[in-house]
C-alpha cells in the first residue's frame, strides 16, 4: 500500500516533468537559418499560419529565372500584420513563437532562392548591369541581417558572390579607364605617354589570365571581349592624339617669315613623330592601322603644300 501511495504521488510529477522537457526541447534555440525546414511548434496552427506557410512553399518552388524580392516582402508584411493583430497564435507567447518561426523559415527560403538566382546569372554569357546592381545591393543587405549566422555556409556563399562582383567591378573600371584614356598636350614638344599605354596593355593581359581562372567572371562575354580590345582602344587613343596634334598645327605657317622656319618648327617634328609611330606601333599594340596614319600624313603634306604656296607668293 505504501508503494502504491508513493507511485500516486510521484507519477504526476514525472508526467509534468516529461511535458516540460518536451516543450523545452521543442522550443529551444539554435535553429539553422540556412535550413528550409521550419520548426513546428506544439500549438495548433491558425488559418493565417497555414496560409503563410503555403505562400512560403510557393516561393520555394518558384522559378530560378527571376528574383523574388517582391514576394518575400509581401509575405514578410503579412507575417508582421498577422502578428500585430494577434492572429498567429491563441495567446501572446504562441503569437510570438509563430512570428519567429515563420520569419526564419521565409528568410531561409528567400536567401536560398536568391543565391540560386545569382549563380544562375553568373553562369550566363550576358551579364546585365541592372541584375548585377541588384545582386550587389541585396547581398550587402542580407549580410547585415541578424538572421544570418556569421561564418555559416550561407554566409560563405554571400562572400563568394561579393568576391565575384568585386573582381568584375575591378576589371570593368579598368576597361572604362582605357576607353576614356586620352592625351591633350598638342604642343609640338608634347610627348604621348607611351609607357603608361604599355603598362595598361600589360595589365589587360594579366586580367585576361585572371578572368580565365575565375569560373564565373570568365563566363561574361562582354568583359572578355573588352579586355581583348584594350590594345585596339589605346591604339585609337594614340592615333586620335596624333590626328589632333597635326590638325591643331595646320595654318601655323602664317606665324613664320620663311618656309624653312615652318619646316624646322612644325612640319619636320610632326613628320618625325608620325614616322616613329609607324615603325613602332605594331610592336607596342600588336595591331596595325597604317591607313589612319597615312591619312594624317596626307593632312600634314597638304598643310606643307599650302605653306609652300603661301611663302612663294
Amino acid at each position: 500500500m505504501k508503494i502504491v501511495r508513493t507511485l500516486k504521488f510521484v507519477l504526476p510529477i514525472v508526467v509534468v516533468l516529461a511535458i516540460l522537457l518536451f516543450l523545452l526541447l521543442g522550443t529551444g534555440g539554435g535553429d539553422d537559418i540556412t535550413s528550409n525546414q521550419p520548426y513546428q511548434p506544439s500549438a495548433q496552427k491558425t488559418q493565417h499560419v497555414v496560409h503563410i506557410e503555403e505562400e512560403i512553399n510557393e516561393l520555394e518552388q518558384s522559378s530560378v529565372n527571376e528574383f523574388s524580392k517582391d514576394t518575400y516582402e509581401r509575405i514578410l508584411n503579412r507575417i508582421e500584420n498577422n502578428y500585430t493583430n494577434g492572429e498567429l497564435g491563441a495567446d501572446n507567447p504562441e503569437n510570438e513563437q509563430w512570428k519567429e518561426i515563420l520569419t526564419k523559415h521565409l528568410y531561409a527560403v528567400y536567401t536560398s532562392k536568391f543565391v540560386d538566382r545569382a549563380f544562375y546569372l553568373f553562369s550566363a554569357s550576358e551579364w546585365r548591369r541592372d541584375d548585377l546592381n541588384f545582386i550587389r545591393n541585396e547581398t550587402r543587405a542580407i549580410k547585415t541581417s541578424p538572421l544570418l549566422e556569421k561564418g555559416s555556409p550561407a554566409d560563405e556563399k554571400f562572400d563568394e558572390i561579393l568576391n565575384i562582383l568585386n573582381r568584375y567591378d575591378l576589371i570593368s573600371n579598368f576597361i572604362a579607364e582605357c576607353k576614356n584614356f586620352s592625351y591633350t598636350n598638342y604642343q609640338i614638344t608634347g610627348i604621348f605617354p607611351i609607357n603608361e599605354v604599355k603598362s595598361k596593355i600589360q595589365t589587360s593581359k594579366e586580367y585576361l589570365n585572371q578572368v580565365r581562372s575565375n569560373q564565373y567572371v570568365n563566363n561574361c562575354r562582354q568583359l572578355n571581349n573588352d579586355l581583348r580590345q584594350v590594345p585596339r582602344t589605346l591604339l585609337n587613343a594614340h592615333i586620335n592624339y596624333l590626328r589632333n596634334k597635326v590638325n591643331n598645327s595646320t595654318e601655323r605657317f602664317r606665324q613664320y617669315n620663311r618656309h624653312e622656319d615652318y619646316l624646322r618648327s612644325i612640319k619636320t617634328p610632326l613628320e618625325r613623330e608620325l614616322v616613329d609611330f609607324l615603325h613602332q606601333h605594331e610592336e607596342i599594340y600588336n595591331i596595325s592601322d597604317r591607313q589612319s596614319i597615312n591619312n594624317i600624313f596626307r593632312t600634314l603634306d597638304n598643310d606643307n603644300n599650302a605653306a609652300w604656296e603661301y611663302f612663294r607668293n
